[in-house]
């Protein structure tokens, strides 16, 4: 009798363990489900937000730099093209160079370039911008020596005010209490088709007397403004 007991004893232990082992293993099996749905869920948004952010676009090119309404095009020191505000070719043209500083949101990212321009104390300039001062006319010897063969002058129908990156208003070195305007401008174009430094030099007004140059640089690959005027 005893003997019995004993080995009822041992079937219920038996019993009791299996019970534990069965839902040991199935709370494991059922946390592993869990556990994997959690990573196929963050790796699912994590595609999905690196499928938006390649798709998105973003412009690197300071944003007072807009609503331009002519290009003169200089390629090796011989003017190509004058385009006027309501001409066909001015709109390609805008366009083009709208989209010449557009860039997906990962490659700014990653490059850098989505802390925008910086505006440092030597890019405000003493350098007068045009050589008839008096008229404002022509280009300056400081200005012809930077800007090389070939370049871009762009023109705007009101002034712009110059801006840090953020979008405030940059107030002059010379005088704190002053802002700095233009409505001209210039740049140089590459003649190779790979990105480098591209600086816009802008003839502004501000707390100096006569209009001076205050550069502007970004990376940026101007080849297809380049080869547009060629062709």
């Amino acid at each position: 009798m005893e003997e019995a007991k004993v080995i009822n004893q041992d079937e219920n232990v038996d019993n009791v363990l299996n019970s534990v082992s069965d839902q040991y293993l199935a709370k494991r099996k059922r946390n592993r489900k869990i556990t994997f749905s959690i990573i196929s869920f963050i790796v699912l948004a994590l595609a999905t937000i690196i499928i938006v952010m390649s798709c998105v676009k973003v412009n690197i090119k300071p944003q007072f730099i807009d609503d331009a309404t002519s290009y003169r095009v200089t390629i090796n020191g011989s003017d190509k093209l004058l385009l006027e505000e309501g001409n066909e070719e001015f709109a390609e043209f805008d366009e083009l160079f709208d989209e010449t500083f557009s860039l997906n949101y990962l490659t700014a990212l990653f490059s850098g370039k989505l802390g925008g321009y910086k505006i440092n104390a030597s890019d405000e300039t003493k350098d007068y911008f045009y050589s008839d001062t008096k008229n404002n006319k022509g280009m300056s010897t400081s200005l012809k020596n930077a800007l090389g063969d070939s370049y871009v002058r762009v023109k705007f129908g009101e002034e712009k005010e110059v801006t840090y990156s953020n979008g405030k208003t940059y107030m002059s070195k010379y005088n704190t209490n002053s802002k700095l305007v233009f409505d001209e401008l210039y740049f140089n174009l590459s003649e190779t088709n790979e990105e480098g430094s591209l600086t816009f030099y802008l003839g502004t007004r501000g707390y100096l007397s006569g209009t001076r140059i205050t550069k502007i640089t970004i990376e940026a690959n101007t080849y297809a403004l380049y080869e547009f005027a060629n062709n």
